[in-house]
């Protein structure tokens, strides 16, 4: 990560959760044959070419984050950093159950 985001890192918790919004740097261009299923799976081939993942921290020291659960390859362009919310990410327990 870049220098001067020391102190948003140093403000994180060990064990806390982060989305963390990436580039498919090395996806193959999407293609409409993979249409029929593309909702249902996590393939590298997508219309955008942007990967989202729950991940948890283990680690902080300077502007680096350590994590667990990261599903990028190396070398990926990190796009964002959010904390995860329940609020916002948790989904309903109950299929039917509306968003308040």
């Amino acid at each position: 990560m870049e220098r001067g985001f020391e102190p948003a890192v140093a403000a994180l918790e060990v064990g806390a959760h982060l989305m963390v919004v990436y580039h498919l740097h090395r996806a193959q261009a999407w293609g409409a044959r993979d249409i029929d299923d593309l909702f249902k799976r996590r393939g590298p081939c997508r219309p955008n070419p942007i990967g989202v993942t729950l991940v948890r921290v283990v680690a902080t020291e300077g502007s680096n984050i350590s994590v667990i659960g990261l599903d990028a390859i190396d070398g990926s362009p990190i796009l964002d950093i959010n904390p995860y919310e329940p609020l916002f990410d948790e989904p309903p327990v109950e299929p039917g159950e509306r968003w308040r």
